[in-house]
């Protein structure tokens, strides 16, 4: 069974900041540009790269192109291979801490579940809002149960523009809970970022073939 509590603590995941990405715009293959670390490392964090490569080189080489221009074409962009303000604006945008691609995609499917309030000691999903350098909402898959939310985020029931949506966060990262990867469909609640204002509570028929596919009709 799944079984979930609340609670609040602090963290030390590093938290990604893009203000140096806004100085970068315009940059292209062939250019060595102090500050292209940082973007190689947001592109690896959300799953542009392999696990496995240096990204401490300061040169925007022929890999880092094509993860650019993959992540332009995920989020149906102009695919350029070239860090232009479409792409910048995209980036700054509030997103799940969940890659956006999973190297495999292949599931099996779960077996059914119930929910009821336990501790943190027999919980099978322990659901946290972390303060300091924490990050982004994230969920872990239905094996790792773990829910964390940023505390310092702006979150409210009925988000004002300058507010985050709990509800709509919440119910994308359930989503993760129960196996699901980030949609490219931009109606989806698993679609990986919420602009601020913006609910997204409804479940749109991609998140519902998704947990079809998971979890059977």
């Amino acid at each position: 069974s799944f079984i979930g509590l609340a609670r609040i603590l602090k963290s030390e995941h590093q938290q990604y900041s893009f203000n140096s990405l806004q100085k970068l715009e315009g940059v292209r293959k062939g250019q060595t540009v102090e500050g292209l670390v940082e973007l190689k490392q947001y592109l690896k964090r959300f799953g542009y790269y392999p696990s496995d490569v240096n990204l401490m080189a300061s040169d925007f080489d022929d890999l880092l192109e094509s993860a650019l221009k993959t992540h332009q074409n995920y989020f149906h962009l102009n695919v350029t291979g070239i860090l232009d303000d479409s792409t910048i604006k995209q980036m700054m945008i509030p997103r799940c801490g969940m890659p956006h691609i999973t190297p495999n995609n292949t599931k099996s499917k779960h077996t059914k579940f119930h929910m009821e309030a336990s501790d943190a000691a027999s919980a099978n999903i322990v659901i946290a809002f972390y303060s300091g350098d924490h990050g982004d909402a994230h969920a872990s898959s239905p094996e790792g149960g773990r829910l964390h939310f940023d505390a310092d985020e702006k979150w409210s029931a009925n988000p004002a523009m300058d507010q985050i949506d709990l509800e709509s966060v919440a119910v994308h990262e359930i989503g993760h809970l129960l196996g699901l990867d980030h949609s490219s469909d931009s109606n989806a609640v698993m679609y990986s970022k919420i602009p601020p204002g913006t609910v997204k509570r409804d479940l749109a028929q991609d998140d519902i073939d998704g947990i079809h596919a998971l979890y059977g009709n």
